[in-house]
């Protein structure tokens, strides 16, 4: 399942939605409760800011960047879902009983 991306204010490139994309599904290696992920990304001119919602069985996660360049921004923003994801996971080895 690819991510919603919704962009404000310009249109994005393929080439970033190709990277979006492939960014995302890598996800899916850290975690089996993803559901849907919906990226929004705007420009104020110098500046773009990226927000990424994913949502979890029995949660969500929400992380944001603002940056000058797209690429570092998106390669920013996937590095701190990836950090938070790995973070909620450790979270719920750590509460389920042991059997």
């Amino acid at each position: 399942m690819d991510p919603e991306i919704i962009t404000r204010d310009f249109d994005l490139p393929v080439e970033f939605e190709a990277i979006i994309k492939k960014k995302y599904q890598r996800l899916f290696h850290y975690s089996n409760r993803i559901m849907s992920g919906r990226m929004i990304i705007g420009s104020d001119g110098s500046n773009y800011q990226l927000e990424f919602l994913l949502k979890l069985r029995g949660g969500q996660l929400s992380v944001h960047t603002k940056r000058p360049n797209l690429l570092v921004g998106i390669n920013n923003l996937f590095d701190k879902l990836r950090r938070r994801l790995k973070r909620e996971e450790e979270k719920l080895k750590e509460h389920r009983p042991r059997s």
